[in-house]
Parts: C-alpha cells; structure tokens; sequence
C-alpha cells in the first residue's frame, strides 16, 4: 500500500512538472519553444442524436408529412 503510495506520488509529480503550455503569437499558435503547433481534432457534433428514421418513430414522432393518418 505504501509502496503504491509512493509511486503514484511521484508519477503525479513528474506530470506536473512535465507541462508545456501553449500560448500565441499574433493568430498562430506556438509552444516555449516559438515553434508553431498545428491542433488536430475529430468533431463528431450530434453522434449520440438518434434521428426518427433511425428508430423508425415515423408513426408517432415524425413530421407532419411523414406521419399516417
């Protein structure tokens, strides 16, 4: 237990003094270095949103159009 302890401690200790942070220069973003950093990232917007076609809710929930009567 003491020994987990110590390891976690020292691993959380080395992740806080291993940070870069990021700032910018005019519209470009740039690490301490000044070298430019090019940010990369995947938007998946409304992945979790579950359309009406997709639970075939068309007889209840659907559009006006769409809906039996």
């Amino acid at each position: 237990m003491i020994r987990t302890t110590i390891f976690c401690a020292l691993l959380l200790s080395h992740f806080g003094t291993s940070q870069v942070f990021l700032k910018t220069q005019g519209q470009k973003i740039v690490n301490q270095k000044g070298e430019n950093v090019y940010l990369k990232g995947l938007g998946l917007g409304g992945w979790m949103l579950q359309e009406g076609y997709m639970l075939k809710t068309a007889d209840f929930a659907g559009t006006p159009e769409n809906r039996k009567r």
